[in-house]
């Protein structure tokens, strides 16, 4: 059977140590007279990690060497979100949806279906699409569902995507899509047992 991306991580809790960072394109200038600053927000904003996985025999290293090379380097893309924070701080409670539509590029999301007083808490994840359009964002703000369980996410990165009305989110073990950062992206080092790491950036 043909490999169909994005792929799934092989099973079992491998990950060590994973290592997320945010890219964001600004540009700054700063007079050297006046030394008053300048900043450009541009559009590009993106995820990247790097992965270390726990070290173990051959039985399970050959699981995560095949998964790697079956990447092909940067043309392949996988399912992945964040193995320590799987469930929000906030309680996310109702039905929560998107309220109306909103054009891709956004990072204000108006939204209805909370429960009276659910909260969101700023660092909770959410996954916006699913399968190849799956994406993943952080709340950068507390916000509280008001009486009529209105309230706005305020995020990181701006969305994908345009977004419809009732439109839902993942926010239970959300995954985003990612590719490797570089052909040849991963390395293992074998003594008794092997280990294995990787580096990758959001696929866009």
């Amino acid at each position: 059977m043909a490999l169909t991306y994005p792929l799934s991580l092989p099973a079992g809790q491998a990950v060590r140590r994973i290592a997320i960072q945010s890219r964001s394109t600004v540009g700054f200038s700063e007079s050297p007279f006046t030394y008053e600053q300048q900043i450009f927000a541009h559009p590009g904003e993106s995820w990247t990690a790097q992965v270390e996985l726990k070290p173990m025999l051959r039985a399970d290293a050959e699981a995560w060497v095949a998964f790697l090379l079956a990447l092909n380097g940067r043309q392949g893309t996988f399912l992945m979100g964040d193995p320590v924070n799987v469930l929000p701080r906030g309680t996310w409670a109702g039905a929560p949806k998107v309220l109306g539509s909103h054009a891709a590029g956004v990072k204000s999301i108006a939204m209805d279906g909370f429960g009276v007083g659910a909260t969101v808490k700023a660092g909770d994840w959410f996954q916006s699409g699913s399968g190849a359009s799956s994406h993943l964002h952080k709340v950068v703000q507390d916000a509280t569902a008001d009486g009529s369980g209105l309230l706005t996410l305020e995020i990181w990165p701006r969305t994908r995507a345009a977004l419809a009305d009732n439109d839902t989110f993942v926010t239970t073990a959300p995954l985003g899509l990612w590719r490797l950062s570089q052909n040849g992206g991963w390395s293992f080092e074998l003594a008794q047992v092997y280990g294995l790491g990787f580096e990758c950036i959001e696929a866009l």
